[in-house]
């Protein structure tokens, strides 16, 4: 094993929430097979997903067969046993507001959601202001990546570690980086988990609507500043357009 080589090293996916990540995850199981690929699934023991912090708690060994690893787990609660074998991180985010107007579909739309009785039944313009929906609309791409929410810190970490970021909107691009780098087939037929067509009109046509994004556009502009530095994919692993 070289361990200067993308193709031997562990792969970390920070699987950002509405950003096509179940598509992602599925493009590594078409590269690598279900085995050697592990998602967080705190419900659910199969051959390929499980708690992640209770293997590595009880496990770790189990890590040994896994060629990827992720699932929606931010930087600061990634196990340090995975954090020591210095994987490559891999991770899309998205135009912060569209993102955040997906995620809100998707809490008010689901009833299990945690959030989903802090938004029912309400705008956009109100549920942003709600301390929940609101805390997971600030910056929440960054602090993924990195544990915080300022850019500089994403930055600060980046330096030291290896990062593959790509964008949804330009997912072709995203996953023929990614084969590139690891060697891998080209899998383009992989859209999974695509949200019910119609849904933005209907939150555009809220009372508030132009307000809300204008807030929320706000809230995010460090999110922002980082989604246009670059075209198509961030990155420290090989070539690649990217800002630093």
């Amino acid at each position: 094993m070289n361990p200067a080589d993308p193709r031997d090293r562990l792969i970390y996916f920070i699987h950002i929430q509405k950003t096509s990540g179940t598509s992602i995850r599925g493009y590594f199981q078409q590269a690598f097979g279900r085995t050697r690929c592990l998602w967080h699934a705190p419900k659910l023991v199969t051959e390929n997903k499980g708690n992640v912090f209770n293997i590595a708690k009880t496990d770790p060994a189990r890590f040994d067969a896994c060629r990827v690893i992720g699932g929606h787990i931010g930087w600061r609660r990634i196990p340090r046993v995975i954090l020591d074998r210095s994987p490559i991180f891999v991770s899309a985010i998205r135009d912060p507001v569209a993102r955040v107007v997906s995620h809100y579909q998707h809490i008010r739309s689901d009833a299990g959601h945690v959030l989903h009785q802090e938004i029912a039944g309400m705008s956009l313009f109100d549920a942003i202001r709600r301390p929940g929906f609101a805390a997971v609309s600030d910056r929440m791409q960054i602090e993924d990546l990195c544990g915080g929410k300022d850019l500089d810190r994403f930055l600060d970490v980046a330096r030291a570690n290896s990062f593959i970021i790509g964008k949804q909107e330009r997912i072709e691009a995203f996953l023929l980086k990614l084969s590139t780098v690891f060697d891998l087939p080209l899998f383009l037929d992989i859209r999974q988990n695509v949200s019910t067509p119609g849904y933005q009109a209907d939150i555009e046509a809220q009372p508030g609507y132009e307000a809300a994004v204008s807030h929320i556009a706000q809230m995010n502009q460090e999110e922002y500043s980082f989604y246009n530095s670059f075209a198509d994919v961030w990155s420290n692993v090989g070539d690649a357009d990217r800002a630093v």
